[in-house]
């Protein structure tokens, strides 16, 4: 009997070894490494109509997202409006399933009813996860040519505005500019998205609403005039859009007027149109892994930089663009959700006396 060279005994016992591993633990580590999406759907639901800006960054996020998630998923809309948000997030905050694999994209009207304390409310926006959240600036109010006529005289017909529901945060603008400027306004609620709104508008069934997208259209149309806006918060105060620089803020149009913008109404307008810092809330279901949130705000990070991205939304929803993600989220909000009891108070009183809540 023939000894086996050394040489060759170790090239056999090398083969060996491959072989085997090949047939078993490297099998069970290919599939340990399979990317956490592969072959799966994400199920991406929306608290706004379909046309409504919630809508249109929700496909402008399930249009980017995938390419930077391990495993490139498929990504569906689900629209569920109705309630300021409410309808879509009590279910979601209850039901949906912390995987990964059923988020929501909500409004800043979502986070207004919230921090109100209203009763439809059955959600925490604190207890959720949040991936992230994309801002425009704060919207600004639109008023037709003939509202503007009858806006500052008690005698005339009430200049009507529209709303979803009275919580919206450009709603405590209008409601300020009746509280401290006198606009002779009256309320219709139940509208669902800012493409409802617009039409009413041109229909003349309402002469005013808050937006942005749309206002810029409905000014170069004739319809109407930008009377208001929010703006953009910097160095601890509002500054015109540079695309609305036309526009006066709540706080110039008070100045003007001759009223200081202090006290417990300039905090309550502050507390009601700070979630327009936020805008676009993007959160996973309660108890949605770390790992599982990492991924998410990892791709959401890189899709908020994404050039096609940043185009797409510049062209579609406005030329700025604040994109935030993870623990910047999750501060900001907290932020907004904290406003002192007796802010609180005086806003729904606001809204009382005004006529938006009962």
């Amino acid at each position: 009997m023939k000894l086996i060279p050394k040489r060759l005994n170790l090239f056999l016992l090398v083969m060996a070894l491959v072989t085997y591993g090949v047939h078993s633990g490297a099998g069970d580590t290919a599939r340990a490494e399979k990317p956490y999406y592969e072959g799966k759907t994400i199920t991406l639901i929306t608290s706004g109509a379909p046309g409504g800006g919630t809508d249109l960054t929700a496909r402008l996020i399930a249009t980017t997202l995938p390419k930077y998630l391990p495993g490139n998923p498929r990504i569906i809309l689900r629209s569920k409006p109705g309630g300021g948000g409410s309808l879509a997030l009590n279910p979601f905050y209850v039901r949906a399933k912390p995987d990964g694999l059923t988020l929501m994209l909500t409004s800043a009207g979502s986070i207004g009813l919230q921090f109100t304390k209203e009763k439809v409310v059955k959600y925490d926006l604190n207890k959720m996860r949040h991936i992230g959240h994309a801002s425009h600036g704060g919207a600004v109010v639109v008023i037709s040519n003939a509202g503007m006529k009858r806006l500052l005289d008690p005698g005339a017909e009430p200049v009507v505005c529209g709303s979803k529901g009275g919580a919206e945060a450009w709603a405590y603008l209008n409601m300020l500019g009746q509280e401290l400027l006198g606009w002779n306004l009256r309320w219709i609620l139940g509208f669902k998205s800012a493409g409802s709104f617009s039409l009413a508008f041109r229909r003349g069934e309402i002469d005013m609403f808050g937006d942005s997208r749309m206002i810029k259209e409905l000014e170069q149309e004739g319809k109407g005039k930008g009377l208001a806006q929010i703006g953009i918060f910097k160095k601890r105060k509002f500054v015109r859009r540079s695309d609305f620089s036309h526009v006066p803020t709540m706080e110039e149009l008070l100045i003007k007027a001759g009223k200081k913008p202090d006290g417990l109404a300039w905090k309550a307008y502050l507390a009601g149109v700070s979630p327009l810092s936020i805008y676009k809330l993007f959160v996973a279901p309660p108890g949605t892994p770390d790992a599982v949130m990492k991924l998410l705000v990892d791709a959401y990070e890189k899709t908020g930089r994404d050039p096609k991205f940043v185009e797409s939304w510049k062209k579609i929803i406005g030329p700025v663009l604040d994109v935030g993600a993870g623990s910047e989220t999750t501060e900001m909000l907290a932020d907004c959700l904290s406003a002192e009891p007796e802010v609180v108070a005086y806003m729904n009183e606001m809204r009382r006396k005004n006529g938006v809540i009962r």
